[in-house]
């Protein structure tokens, strides 16, 4: 087999072989070669075995002047509709530097709204403080954020699937949150 660099296209490696294939090499051996790959790809559990058998399928398919088996031929990317206005719509993205003072999709909580200690020089955060509690209320984002309402320091509340409770702009903070860290499989 000529040496193959791991740079070259399939085509080219296909060619390379066609020109160096000797006259034993028929299609029965071909075949069996294309059969072995395609079994070691269904049976390995490595993503990068994987990629080499799926890589030699496709090679030896092209050998064979076939398509590869359809069980190992890449997903088709989705066509678009011949009816655009059934697509469902996009979020509304906003242009980049873009300042909203209430988070789109956040759920906005006036009635726990804190009194603020400032506004920010430039009318917005630089960064947040993130304290880690996840696990520490039984009914999540709902717990924690009556957990905390009657506390003075809530502004903001983030579940563990993203969901995001707001009670102030953005444009304004409230009590130094101090250093924060946590401690997970005792490191720090």
């Amino acid at each position: 087999m000529p040496y193959r660099d791991r740079h070259s296209s399939v085509d080219e490696q296909v060619a390379a072989l066609k020109q160096s294939r000797s006259p034993s090499m028929d299609k029965a051996k071909l075949y069996t070669l294309r059969w072995s790959a395609m079994q070691i790809a269904r049976l390995s559990a490595d993503p990068k075995v994987d990629a080499l058998a799926l890589s030699q399928i496709e090679i030896l398919s092209q050998l064979l002047e076939e398509p590869v088996p359809e069980e190992f031929r890449p997903p088709e990317p989705p066509r678009p509709s011949l009816h655009p206005e059934e697509a469902a719509p996009e979020k509304k993205r906003y242009p980049v530097g873009e300042r909203k003072l209430w988070y789109p999709e956040a759920v906005i909580r006036t009635d726990i709204k804190r009194a603020a200690q400032g506004e920010y020089p430039k009318a917005y955060p630089y960064g947040a403080i993130v304290h880690f509690t996840a696990g520490q209320y039984t009914k999540g984002l709902e717990n924690a954020v009556s957990a905390i309402a009657s506390s003075t320091y809530f502004f903001c509340c983030i579940s563990t699937d993203g969901k995001l409770v707001q009670a102030n702009p953005l444009n304004q903070w409230g009590y130094h949150a101090g250093e924060s860290a946590w401690t997970i499989a005792g490191e720090k």
